[in-house]
């Protein structure tokens, strides 16, 4: 084995040139972008721990995520370590158990463009939308056509001025979002704050790519889970989708009156009772404590 020059997690490796010759680095341009394979050399012993820091991982402390990010490639960081080729080793040996080891380890890395944000950054040419790690996040527009209450509006002109339009008539279209955010690997099943919080809008901020969205603008909508494998211990892990809709600015729970404005409604004329919509602090579905 050539010395090492590299050091993962505190174990020796090097990249294999010795053995893999020209074939040890390799690069190419895909569909999808850049991509490159590294052939890396280290103790048989030492493979799990190499695979580890290759592809990153997750830990889950309470209900407290914290992510081990994929290893960059040096020539263009923004290629992570998106998977792990079969193993090579070298120089077997028998143990007194029967079972057969190596005394050397090939591992082949391949480094591509991620769907995920590895990292979780505000910056928003390198972030997921969410700008949280390990998401993935959608959008979709979508208008809502509503209806105002007949008195709303006028007409100004011709035979009918100075009256109301009827309440069938006018369908007024207001800008709307659907937003599906995967938080991929959480190490623990989630059930019940999610159900108590679905039906929910946000009681604080939200943010999402370049909109700010002011309290009770998003109502959290639906979640799903797949079942997922920790890519490096194959630790069980899901990945949890969130589904929210978006107003652009108008709280869920105002709603216009007669005379065109833009109200809160609550279950008691004096306002002491429930809005339709209940307020909740959402922003931990953009963190990593749940």
């Amino acid at each position: 084995m050539a010395s090492p020059s590299l050091n993962f997690l505190g174990a020796p490796v090097s990249i294999a040139l010795e053995d893999m010759g020209d074939r040890a680095i390799v690069e190419r341009w895909g569909p999808d972008g850049p991509e490159a394979d590294v052939m890396f050399k280290c103790k048989w012993s030492d493979r799990y721990l190499v695979i580890k820091y290759l592809r990153g991982g997750v830990i889950g402390s309470g209900r407290t995520v914290t992510y081990l990010a994929p290893a960059s490639y040096p020539s263009s960081p923004n290629l992570k370590c998106t998977s792990i080729g079969e193993l090579r080793g070298i120089k077997p040996r028998t143990l007194d158990s029967g079972w057969v080891e190596y005394e050397y380890a090939i591992v082949p890395a391949h480094f591509s463009t991620p769907t995920w944000d590895a990292i979780g950054t505000t910056d928003s040419m390198n972030s997921d939308p969410s700008h949280a790690p390990m998401t993935t996040t959608r959008f979709r527009g979508s208008p809502e056509i509503l209806t105002p209450p007949g008195g709303s509006y006028y007409y100004t002109s011709g035979t009918d001025s100075g009256k109301p339009v009827l309440d069938s008539t006018v369908g007024i279209v207001r800008s709307r979002v659907e937003i599906s955010m995967t938080r991929h690997m959480i190490p623990f099943p989630l059930m019940d704050k999610l159900m108590f919080d679905v039906g929910c809008i946000n009681d604080t901020t939200m943010v999402f790519a370049d909109r700010t969205f002011p309290r009770g603008t998003v109502l959290f909508a639906a979640f799903d889970s797949d079942p997922v494998a920790e890519p490096s211990t194959g630790q069980k892990c899901w990945d949890y989708t969130f589904s929210f809709v978006a107003n652009y600015s108008k709280d869920w729970n105002y709603f216009l009156d007669p005379h065109g404005e833009w109200v809160p409604i609550n279950s008691k004329a004096d306002g002491t009772g429930d809005p339709p919509f209940e307020y909740e602090d959402l922003s931990y579905l953009l963190s990593d404590t749940f």
